[in-house]
């Protein structure tokens, strides 16, 4: 070995320092060995020796690790990957360009913990709790997320992050890096929707096959009861000896545990239920019972539609205590109906078990049921004439009482619809009035509408109500002045009159025998009429005449050309119409124009109509675009 020593002797104010230097020389290689350093302080006369020991491999091993780390990054920079570093805590000490170039931030913006900022909000948790459970054990670090790039689009990404540990186990610092994944997640999800798609079809190829099969099997089973039926009920058979025929076949049939057929029943109570008038029970007729209609299926089968109720009947229906006096499961009916579409009975088959293949029963009352309904009503009528026997002025007299009934019905169901809209808007009124500040233009706006809404529905009952009593009021005819009717009009439209400044010039000084009633409205209808439809920069000007005429002068053929008439006319100066509209404007509920543009219910006219109807006359209208509109009605004098 080679040793040689240096000594370097550096004088000061206070001290002498003296440095002695030992070296060992191995080849081309120079290593310090030892340093000493020894002070001379000539107020202490004390020699101070300090040892230095050997720096030179950690300062190798410094620059070694300096120049790795430079070459890293170097090489980090330039690759297509996101690369990145982090100390043992889990704060970022690097990121390549490649990170800094997506996100558009700083190393100093997203160090540390700053990258929080790229990730997306509903990744958030899940990635914080992955790196803390790497953190805390060491273990790899792997997750699919998404980072938010420099033009605000989230990009997914797989991460891996690696712990790089010293001898000892110790976690040193981390490197990981982030592969963009988006193409792949986009495949992978455009590959499940198409399996998701496909599997819905084939879903739906199934439900149809399986539909196909079940109405061939019901087809089939319909074909062999049809051709049963018509040999078994091919004589004539009517009455009781028809229903009990037909229950006793359906129970052998089907092997149901009741099979019954029952005509509805309204008690003095108005309480109804159903009076059978053929019963199975157990595959053997018995004696017919009553069915009373609250909370039960039977109920719902009157309504309107066949119900299905194959099992668990006494759980849908508890209160009713048929099905619980007969310990019923399953129950399927089917309504009987005459010929005004009025259900008068029903057809219905009970089984203490639940019911297999209802498809096919309920395909069974339903082919029953038009045969059962013309014998149901055949009944009907006969006990009608029996009991009543009732001579053409008793039918009359039973047909004025049902108007009246329904004239009341509609009375009552026109208050119970008008007093909710009359509440809607009251409420409304209050809420705009109270809470005006409160409220958004956009809340405001919406009570406005509501507003509108329901002021346009009470205007569509008044008018059902008003077309429902020309159809149903008592048609008393009397002698009257049409000056007298139209001077009524007018004082009840004064104020609209005024308003719009209305012209009316009138030539009506005749007197006919008609509705009084009536005829006020059709005169309020068509001078309303006019003023609605008139433009707005131009003044209404109406003109209302009335003439006798012959029959043979009418525009139409008439029975009796000699008899005399009345024509009326109605002539306005409007916004008229295509001569496409001449009889399409007659018709219920038709408008030719917005309801925004022009309000209405679309009813006014077919009053009009109607009312010219009960006087036996007609009506026609004509009109020109932007000019006006004529209507002309032809009534009797007699």
């Amino acid at each position: 070995m080679e040793y040689h020593s240096l000594l370097e002797h550096i004088m000061d104010k206070s001290a002498s320092i003296l440095i002695t230097h030992e070296f060992q020389r191995i080849g081309t290689r120079t290593i310090l060995l030892n340093s000493r350093e020894i002070i001379y302080s000539p107020n202490s006369e004390k020699l101070i020796l300090l040892s230095l020991s050997d720096i030179t491999e950690r300062r190798i091993n410094e620059n070694i690790l300096l120049q790795n780390e430079k070459r890293f990054r170097q090489m980090a920079d330039f690759m297509p990957q996101k690369i990145w570093t982090a100390d043992a805590a889990g704060n970022f000490t690097y990121l390549n360009e490649n990170w800094l170039s997506f996100s558009g931030f700083s190393f100093a913006e997203m160090k540390n913990w700053g990258w929080k900022k790229v990730i997306h909000p509903d990744d958030w948790e899940k990635n914080k709790n992955a790196w803390q459970h790497s953190l805390d054990t060491g273990e790899d670090f792997e997750l699919e997320h998404r980072f938010l790039n420099k033009d605000n689009k989230y990009i997914w990404h797989l991460t891996r992050g690696v712990a790089q540990k010293d001898v000892d186990g110790k976690i040193r610092e981390w490197i990981g890096t982030n592969t963009e994944i988006q193409d792949q997640k986009e495949q992978e999800e455009a590959l499940e929707a198409g399996i998701l798609e496909r599997t819905r079809e084939l879903e739906k190829v199934n439900d149809a096959l399986q539909q196909k099969n079940q109405e061939i099997a019901i087809s089939r089973y319909n074909k062999r009861f049809l051709l049963e039926f018509s040999e078994k009920f091919s004589s004539y058979k009517a009455h009781n000896e028809f229903f009990n025929s037909v229950v006793q076949y359906i129970a052998d049939l089907t092997h149901l545990d009741y099979v019954f057929v029952g005509k509805l029943e309204t008690k003095e109570n108005d309480n109804r239920s159903i009076l059978t008038i053929a019963l199975n029970v157990f595959g053997k007729l018995a004696e017919n019972i009553t069915y009373d209609l609250p909370d039960g299926p039977c109920e719902q089968v009157i309504r309107g539609e066949l119900y299905l109720y194959p099992e668990k009947c006494r759980d849908i229906f508890p209160k009713n205590k048929t099905l619980v006096q007969f310990d019923v499961e399953g129950y399927i009916g089917y309504p009987l109906y005459d010929e005004t579409g009025k259900a008068i009975g029903l057809i219905a088959v009970m089984h203490k078990k639940a019911i297999e293949d209802p498809e096919t029963v309920s395909s069974i009352l339903k082919i029953v049921a038009k045969r059962a309904e013309i014998e149901l009503e055949r009944i009907r009528y006969e006990e009608l004439l029996e009991k009543n026997n009732k001579s053409l002025e008793d039918k009359n007299q039973e047909l004025i009482k049902m108007n009246k009934e329904l004239e009341s019905f509609t009375y009552i169901s026109s208050h119970d619809l008008q007093e909710p809209l009359r509440k809607i808007q009251t409420f409304a009124n209050l809420i705009l009035a109270k809470e005006h500040e409160n409220l958004s233009e956009t809340g405001k706006d919406s009570f406005r509408r509501m507003q509108a809404a329901s002021a346009r529905m009470q205007q569509l009952i008044e008018d059902l109500l008003a077309f429902s009593r020309v159809n149903t009021t008592d048609r008393t005819f009397e002698k009257i002045q049409l000056k007298t009717v139209f001077e009524d009009v007018k004082t009840d439209l004064s104020d609209l009159i005024k308003e719009k400044s209305v012209r009316i010039e009138t030539a009506i000084d005749v007197e006919m025998k008609v509705i009084p009633f009536q005829l006020r409205q059709l005169f309020n209808n068509l001078i309303t009429n006019s003023i609605k439809f008139c433009p707005k920069d131009r003044a209404p000007h109406i003109i209302i005449r009335a003439i006798p005429i012959a029959g043979k002068d009418l525009p139409v053929s008439v029975d009796s050309p000699d008899a005399p008439y009345f024509h009326l006319s109605f002539t306005d100066n409007g916004i008229g119409f295509e001569s496409e509209y001449n009889e399409r404007i007659f018709e219920l509920f038709q408008r030719l124009h917005g309801k925004e543009e022009y309000k209405g219910t679309g009813i006014g006219l077919a009053i009009v109509k109607k009312i010219v109807e009960n006087h036996h006359g007609f009506i026609k209208a004509t009109g020109k675009l932007n000019e006006g509109a004529v209507f002309d009605i032809y009534i009797p004098a007699q």
